[in-house]
């Protein structure tokens, strides 16, 4: 199925609503932790923060992009890659977009808290104003 997921948003990169719930897929996928490894491994974290890029303005998602990741990143190897690629500036940029909306910022921190536990991604959410965006998203 991972495939299948990975080939479906290679081909349709411009369609929000497919790449939204490829987006959920990840997600319900990457619970399970041997579908951690294969979807890192097949490009589904490229393709994930490709459509955060793409769509900076979807709620739906940006949503569903940062809960693939937050359950992407209980993966110590996935925790280098995604802030490697830009993740962490994705996730805050999300949250800086829309910090009002609750399932987005909860998803956003968990990720976050997730990527966190390596310390050279600690270090960079601290510079980036992770701290203030998390404290944000906790007043709201």
């Amino acid at each position: 199925g991972i495939s299948h997921i990975i080939k479906t948003m290679i081909k349709f990169p411009s369609n929000a609503s497919l790449l939204t719930v490829a987006n959920a897929a990840m997600w319900s996928l990457a619970t399970q932790p041997e579908n951690k490894v294969i979807i890192a491994r097949e490009g589904g974290i490229d393709l994930i923060l490709k459509s955060m890029k793409s769509f900076p303005r979807s709620i739906d998602l940006l949503t569903r992009a940062n809960a693939a990741l937050c359950n992407l990143a209980a993966n110590v190897d996935n925790t280098v890659l995604i802030a490697h690629k830009g993740g962490i500036d994705l996730i805050l940029q999300s949250m800086r977009t829309f910090p009002d909306h609750s399932d987005l910022l909860t998803s956003a921190n968990v990720a976050l808290s997730n990527l966190a536990v390596n310390i050279t991604n600690n270090h960079y959410i601290l510079q980036s104003g992770g701290i203030e965006s998390i404290l944000a998203s906790m007043r709201a």
